[in-house]
């Protein structure tokens, strides 16, 4: 957004637009209501819009690539692209209020919320049913592993596998 000097906003707007836009700085801002805030975005939307596309249209009308509306083609459209760029800051600036108000009471309702869930749980009492499964009136209990058991089990089996392992290598190096 680039900073408009009031006085050049008092020089390119109407009374209505500037009536618009000056609700759009800060100490008339927060002191509007939401319905208010809300239909001024929307009035503020509809200001740009009409400035912007007659700003296209004189830079069409420059270009040659449209017909004069008036008695003479455009021959400059940086006030009309000014208004343009009034109106869309002037609007950037409600959305953001009005954005910032939402968050507000977003945050608002979700303390509130968090509070009633607090006061019902504490309404409803504790409840002594203890959790299904493994419980801690058992004491401590081994957990069966998942695990598949050692291999070797036994002592022959442990000379079998070695001495079968000593033979494939003796293969694999030849002798």
């Amino acid at each position: 957004m680039s900073t408009q000097t009031t006085a050049a906003e008092r020089r390119l707007l109407t009374a209505d637009e500037l009536e618009a836009v000056e609700q759009t700085h800060l100490p008339q801002l927060g002191e509007l209501a939401d319905e208010d805030l809300r239909k001024l975005v929307v009035r503020l939307r509809e200001l740009r819009s009409k400035w912007r596309d007659e700003a296209r249209r004189q830079r069409r009308e420059m270009r040659g690539k449209a017909a004069s509306r008036g008695t003479r083609p455009a021959g400059d459209n940086r006030n009309t692209v000014y208004k343009a760029k009034i109106f869309n800051d002037a609007q950037q600036r409600a959305k953001k209020e009005s954005g910032r108000r939402a968050a507000a009471a977003a945050r608002t309702s979700t303390a509130e919320a968090a509070r009633r869930a607090l006061a019902m749980k504490s309404a409803a009492g504790s409840d002594d049913t203890p959790a299904r499964g493994r419980t801690k009136s058992r004491g401590m209990q081994a957990k069966p592993s998942s695990k598949a058991k050692g291999f070797p089990d036994s002592a022959r089996d442990k000379g079998r596998l070695s001495a079968q392992v000593k033979r494939g290598q003796a293969k694999r190096d030849g002798g």
